[in-house]
């Protein structure tokens, strides 16, 4: 049984009917200084629980980060109050380097070394962070809010490719122009006048179209209205229904090819939970009422945010949500 400490009771009583008593040996491996899910009712104490009736292996040695992660994780842990004594080996010839900064550094993240993870304890701060890199014309993966380049902006992302092309008058491919009729009104009322920006039937037309068939500029009348191809003469995208198209021109502009994954993803630290990064950028921000209601749980949660680095672990103490007023004691 793998993660066991985020188990809760339920899990707990159908996994010991299924298996106590039926199989010579049972393996419940887990971390009790990782259990994050006390919001699904999983406690360390019921994985502590365990130690009374089975034979303790500790696993010390990681193979993600040096000595001095190790040891900075360890002055976290070591505030929970009822846990598993461990000590973890850092990886031999390893060095991983810690440090506090203000704010997340955008031109660093626009590198191609800036390979990471952005954490932040709450979803309103992956909101704000998205905000900024959009902002900054910065290419990112998030999976707590907007997510311009994920797969659910697949079609938008065709449409704009296939807008700069028709653009730079160069072919498209029949599927690409479904998707950029798709994302065009067909008609839109200008200066007071109702004007067709598509011609009529045109969707059902590049349907019919096989899916890999060239489109070539010359063809492009029968599809787009003279309104359209004016405009896309002059560049202008207007008449576009694509979100975050100034985000993607901006993206494009600077030489990010829009097919490619996007080096840094944001995301919540339980999200991040059994994954790592060369470089973590950690929000230090943290709800009032979450050390109220559960210290240990924030704890355990900050070291868990704190070993997700394999080689640089940057603590950011930047307020990003309005209302949030206590930050996380990261030691310094």
């Amino acid at each position: 049984m793998d993660e066991h400490q985020d188990c809760n009771a339920l899990m707990n009583s159908v996994f010991d009917h299924l298996f106590v008593d039926r199989c010579d040996v049972i393996i419940r491996a887990g971390d009790d200084d990782q259990c994050l899910y006390s919001f699904q009712g999983s406690r360390a104490r019921d994985f502590l629980a365990y130690r009374s009736t089975s034979t303790i292996i500790h696993l010390n040695q990681t193979h993600r980060f040096g000595q001095a992660l190790a040891d900075y994780a360890a002055r976290i842990i070591g505030r929970v109050t009822e846990r598993e004594p461990k000590s973890v080996i850092g990886k031999p010839d390893k060095i991983t380097t810690i440090a506090h900064v203000d704010a997340v550094p955008l031109d660093e993240v626009r590198t191609p070394k800036a390979s990471g993870l952005i954490l932040h304890r709450h979803v309103a701060g992956c909101h704000e962070m998205a905000r900024r890199l959009i902002d900054a014309g910065i290419p990112f993966r998030n999976e707590r809010g907007a997510n311009p380049l994920g797969s659910k902006h697949e079609a938008k992302l065709a449409a704009f490719g296939a807008w700069r092309r028709v653009c730079d008058r160069a072919p498209i491919e029949s599927e690409e122009l479904l998707h950029l009729v798709e994302h065009i009104s067909s008609v839109k009322v200008i200066d007071g006048k109702k004007v067709r920006l598509v011609v009529h039937g045109a969707k059902k037309a590049a349907r019919e179209l096989g899916q890999t068939e060239e489109v070539l500029p010359e063809d492009l009348p029968k599809y787009l209205a003279p309104e359209m191809l004016a405009r896309a003469a002059a560049r202008d995208p207007v008449h576009l229904t694509i979100p975050f198209y100034d985000y993607y021109d901006r993206l494009v502009s600077a030489g990010f090819n829009l097919d490619d994954k996007p080096l840094v993803t944001i995301t919540t630290i339980h999200g991040s939970k059994g994954r790592e990064a060369d470089t973590v950028w950690l929000f230090s921000e943290t709800y009032p009422k979450a050390f109220e209601n559960d210290m240990d749980g924030e704890h355990r949660l900050a070291y868990v945010g704190a070993t997700r680095a394999q080689s640089r672990l940057f603590i950011v103490h930047e307020k990003l949500c309005g209302n949030w007023t206590e930050f996380y004691p990261y030691p310094e």
